[in-house]
């Protein structure tokens, strides 16, 4: 028996994959890019090469490797999705779809979905819950809005139990793709370089170390029953750039120089706090990772 984790040679699948080995589960990877370097110090770990479009590979690799949990991360993120509208709809709607199905066919018990805050759109309480209204403002919310429906039906339909995971802005060692201001707040002074920040300081955002991200889904892929199926996986803290930069400089990296005007981050909406309380009581989840403490193991990971 196994689980299965799409996308699982990329940023933070590679971190479920690690989370799930650590708790002795045995793991397969169904990822259509070469990212295997991400597990490269991870024993047993099995690769399938293959895209989620191709349906009959899916089917195959969940057959021939007795998978009975899907963990599904593979998708186009939000920067690539408003340059490639077609390829979002494809890969992240119809890529899901064929997950689902080939789940479905396989017999697959449970399947967690990596979804994202900006399913719910503008919020409008503090904090946010999972039963605040979905009303994302661009294309990969609604994308992420879609799938969650198809997973509904899937249950309502053919009995396939899941969780979804609600990530807001996640930050870590390893991303390649995204905001720089996700990754470069960070990395510039692990570097000992000038970071600027045009715009964005004054933005109270939600945060989740990528590590968070790792036991957040292996706790939802293996706790026994799930009572209920959405989740915010986050620290329930905001923070805003400029408060980071003042961390970094003066518990982190000493002097450490950081040009930070005020406002929002461009493209990025406000946003109110993030309810955590259920993942804490349904999954037995909770981040063990603070913005001190994620900011710490970022930086000394870059160094090392």
């Amino acid at each position: 028996m196994a689980v299965l984790v799409t996308g699982g040679t990329g940023w933070i699948g590679s971190f479920i994959v690690k989370a799930l080995v650590e708790r002795g589960e045995q793991v397969v990877t169904y990822d259509s890019t070469r990212g295997s370097w991400r597990l490269k110090d991870l024993a047993g770990v099995q690769m399938v090469r293959g895209d989620i479009l191709d349906f009959p590979c899916l089917i195959e690799a969940l057959q021939s490797h007795q998978v009975t949990r899907v963990v599904h991360m593979a998708a186009i993120l939000k920067g690539e999705s408003q340059k490639n509208p077609r390829a979002l709809q494809r890969v992240n709607c119809e890529g899901t779809v064929n997950v689902l199905e080939a789940a479905r066919i396989a017999g697959v018990s449970r399947l967690v979905f990596g979804s994202s805050t900006v399913t719910y759109g503008l919020t409008k309480t503090d904090p946010v819950d999972e039963d605040h209204p979905t009303c994302p403002i661009d294309m990969y919310g609604a994308s992420k809005v879609f799938c969650e429906v198809m997973l509904r039906d899937y249950h309502k339909l053919y009995g396939l139990d899941f969780a979804v995971l609600r990530f807001p802005h996640v930050y870590g060692p390893g991303r390649e793709k995204g905001t720089a201001v996700w990754k470069d707040l960070f990395e510039y002074p692990a570097r000992g370089e000038h970071y600027t920040l045009p715009s964005g300081g004054d933005h109270e955002l939600n945060w989740v170390y990528v590590k968070d991200c790792g036991t957040a889904a292996a706790a939802a892929c293996l706790v026994d029953k799930l009572e209920t199926r959405f989740f915010n996986v986050c620290e329930g803290t905001r923070h805003t750039p400029r408060e980071i930069a003042h961390l970094i400089s003066t518990k982190i990296v000493p002097g450490a120089t950081f040009e930070i005007g005020p406002g929002l981050v461009p493209g990025h909406s406000a946003e109110y706090r993030m309810d955590i309380s259920r993942a804490e009581r349904a999954l037995g989840w909770k981040p063990a990772f603070d913005i001190y403490q994620g900011c710490l193991d970022y930086i000394n990971t870059l160094r090392s």
